[in-house]
């Protein structure tokens, strides 16, 4: 099996420090004084003529140090590193110090790495490696928590490379920093310095905002006041309400008290759906203003604060007042059952219904009640409360969405006949509803289930023609073919098969299309040898025919080396900028997008970078891009898109697991992206995207009571965790790979119920699985297993 050996350098993924400073009362003319400094810094730099750093390790034991790093063997690559160091006898000085200094970072110890970038700027003679070294040490000084050290790296840098990409970020630097140090009016003037020459984009108007604010600090509120008002033409819409609240403040910190209140109470009222309305509401009760009760209760049940918008309505509706009674009855009910307290929930519905009849929102409540009959335990009322909908309000949108919810119902409560007929007059009476294929798919699975092969295949056929070539389309022929297959119809069903699986499986279903079609199944358990990688110079050779006959291997696109963003993005990578240079190159890539020669040289730049994540995905543009591409695209290309970095650990653990490597791959590109540093909004961290709590619990069954949270980040343990983790999952159901995956994602628990359901029907398992996200994730994992199948296995 290969290892595409780039020994990356995982750069720290940096962010400006957000901490509130303590209020100074400096003035930006003050600014000469750091100026000073870092001119002073700059001086004693000067004077260090001593070689520069080599760009790539030559040195056996550097390069096996590096290669440490890479896999997140973090001690023994510093050990071995400070070793190098210390010796200073190699001609690759200055790249160990690159390489220790970055693997303190990794390990988060950054007195440490502040300290070692200080001394490669002041080892490294040239100035443009001493600059970036000096721009590393000042991040490591920011987290270090030395702001006023690290504004004056920062500071400077900008000194040394004024015209630089990385003057705006360096400006930004100090001007974190220095209000962090407690000097709100420095702060300020260097932001302000940062925003020249910024274009306006949602960048500048986060970065007016935080000007607003050392503004505010340093007792400055007409500037800050000016900024807002000049600055507000060109803020993007998803910021207006942020951008007001902050206006608004402003105001009342000028002494405009009245304009403030006003503002804030636009902001309070205009976007109840916004974070900013309820810092707003916040803001507003603690200046001891009044607030309408009712936009009080759905700005705080917008804000997921249910209790107090419960407190909030009834205080509305006690007053007794005119205007949004209905409304204010139907989101106390919501938020009432948001806090699991049907019984209210239910009161303030009836009561809607009962006091509001002609209003709009009665079809609204009748809806959210028989939901709460539902998630109560209450079917046989649910279900009446949902006919009752469709009998008062046949013509109304929701009509439909009551009839489906309507047959769930009666299908879970053991009524199956009646399931079957809600189902079928939701797709007869409403047959232009967006819900009217699943009720029909319903139908189908239902017969299904029943062993009506017959009745099934007339319910999926209704489903097929009224899904159309909409966005489950795939999910309604598939379920078409397999009824088609069970009654022994085997030339239609193959027909639908091999229009379904097409060139390559997408999703779900068109996977299992492809298996149905008697391709290998990847479960069936075949043992074969892996293959190496493709062949590159065939990629290069088919790029020059096909695309480009002047373009030479080893060069960049010219139209890529002819955009300003390139040279951007490479030096932000320099600088440890890891985020912004991927962000940057994402963008590059999305406005190049049918040029073949620009994705495939950005994938290679990318991954010969480290930053696995786009360089996948600028190579999956090449596969969008061609007509026929399993045909077509070489295949080295095709492991571009689908890799095997991290290889040597993930064979190792693996092997010893016994688990199929290829398994592990697609979870982990579906995971990450091969992406080491990345998290979820979940809390998921590393290369397998595991919870803290669940690599806490895997550390105690691995007998490892050293376990941090942060070595998720780490590959090495990233790999050892998720491995053993989803061969547990193997194990615990019985070696039903479909459900290990959902249980991966969603929960042992989840899936021995769903696989429980399902009665070892694979397909039926996909249906039974509740959560949206875990259908995607299987939508996902098994189509890439496919291709890594497709691609690896020698068969």
């Amino acid at each position: 099996m290969y290892f595409l050996r780039k020994v990356a350098v995982p750069q720290l993924r940096t962010g400006l420090l957000s901490s509130h400073p303590r209020q100074a009362h400096r003035r930006p003319a003050l600014a000469a004084l750091p100026l000073i400094a870092a001119l002073c810094l700059l001086l004693a730099l000067a004077f260090t003529p001593l070689p520069a750093a080599a760009q790539a390790p030559s040195d056996p034991s550097l390069a096996a140090a590096v290669a440490l790093k890479h896999d997140g063997h973090y001690e023994a690559a510093t050990s071995a590193l400070e070793a190098i160091v210390q010796a200073g006898s190699s001609p690759e000085l200055a790249r160990a110090l690159y390489e220790l200094a970055d693997c303190y970072e990794l390990q988060y110890q950054w007195p440490a790495a502040a300290d070692t970038w200080q001394r490669l700027v002041e080892y490294t003679y040239e100035r443009h490696p001493r600059s970036v070294a000096l721009f590393r040490s000042a991040h490591a000084l920011q987290w270090s928590g030395r702001y006023r050290e690290a504004a004056e790296a920062f500071v400077a840098y900008y000194y040394l490379q004024p015209a630089s990409a990385g003057a705006g970020p360096a400006l930004q630097g100090a001007g974190d920093c220095y209000a962090a140090a407690g000097e709100p009016a420095l702060a300020a003037y260097y932001l302000g310095q940062a925003l020249t020459g910024m274009p306006p984009s949602e960048e500048r108007t986060e970065a007016v905002l935080k000007l607003s604010d050392y503004l505010l600090l340093s007792d400055q509120a007409p500037a800050a006041l000016a900024l807002l008002e000049s600055e507000a033409p060109d803020v993007p819409t998803d910021q207006v309400p942020a951008y007001l609240y902050r206006w608004g403040q402003a105001e009342r910190a000028a002494g405009q008290e009245a304009a403030g209140v006003e503002r804030l109470e636009t902001v309070f009222r205009s976007y109840p759906r916004s974070a900013a309305a309820h810092s707003a509401l916040v803001t507003l009760l603690e200046a001891g203003q009044p607030v309408d009760e009712y936009w009080r209760g759905l700005v705080d049940y917008n804000a997921k604060a249910y209790q107090p918008a419960t407190a909030a309505f009834e205080r509305y509706l006690e007053a007794g007042p005119t205007q949004h009674q209905a409304a204010a009855r139907y989101y106390a009910g919501l938020s009432y059952l948001a806090l699991k307290d049907y019984d209210a929930a239910l009161d303030q519905f009836d009561q809607l219904i009962s006091e509001h009849p002609d209003d709009p929102e009665v079809p609204r409540a009748l809806l959210a009640k028989g939901n709460t009959l539902a998630r109560a335990g209450r079917p046989g009322e649910a279900e009446a409360v949902y006919a009752s909908l469709v009998q008062s309000y046949p013509e109304h949108e929701l009509a439909s969405e009551a009839l489906l919810s309507r047959g769930t119902t009666l299908e879970q409560s053991g009524r199956p006949e009646e399931a079957l007929a809600s189902y079928a007059r939701l797709y007869t009476e409403y047959p232009g509803s967006p819900l009217a294929p699943d009720a029909a798919v319903a139908g189908g699975l239902l017969r299904y289930r029943a062993g009506d092969a017959a009745g099934a295949e007339e319910s999926f056929r209704v489903a097929a023609d009224l899904g159309g070539e909409g966005e489950n389309a795939g999910r309604y022929r598939y379920w078409l073919a397999r009824s088609l297959l069970d009654q022994g119809k085997a030339e239609e069903a193959q027909g639908l098969l091999e229009s379904l699986a097409g060139g390559q499986p997408n999703d779900y279903f068109a996977f299992r299309a492809h298996v149905l079609l008697g391709e290998a199944d990847p479960f069936a358990g075949q043992e074969s040898n892996l293959l190496l990688d493709g062949d590159r110079a065939e990629a290069e050779v088919w790029l020059q025919r096909w695309v480009n006959a002047e373009w030479q291997p080893g060069q960049m696109a010219p139209s890529v080396t002819a955009d300003p963003r390139f040279a951007v993005a490479q030096e932000y990578l320099e600088l440890g900028l890891e985020d912004e240079a991927t962000d940057i190159a994402l963008s590059l890539s999305r406005s190049l997008a049918r040029d073949v020669l620009a994705q495939y040289t950005l994938a290679v730049w990318l991954r010969e970078e480290g930053l696995y994540r786009p360089s996948i995905q600028c190579a999956a543009n090449i596969l969008y891009t061609q007509p026929s591409p399993e045909t077509n695209v070489p295949r080295f290309i095709w492991t571009l898109v689908y890799p095997t970095y991290y290889s040597d650990l993930v064979l190792t653990e693996a092997d010893d697991n016994g688990l199929d490597p290829l398994l592990f791959f697609a979870l982990m590109r579906q995971e990450s992206l091969f992406d080491a540093r990345i998290g979820s909004w979940a809390g998921a961290q590393g290369l397998a995207q595991v919870m803290p709590a669940t690599g806490e619990w895997i550390a105690q069954q691995l007998g490892e009571p050293a376990y941090d949270q942060t070595d998720l980040l780490r590959p090495s343990v990233a790999v050892r965790y998720g491995v053993w983790y989803l061969k547990a999952q193997l194990l615990y159901l019985d070696g039903n790979a479909e459900a290990a995956l959902a249980a991966y994602n969603a929960g042992p628990g989840n899936a021995e119920l769903w696989a429980g359901r399902a009665g070892g029907d694979p397909d039926l398992f996909y249906e039974e699985v509740e959560f949206k996200e875990t259908r995607k994730y299987l939508s996902t994992v098994l189509p890439n297993y496919y291709q890594y199948c497709r691609l690896y296995r020698e068969q």
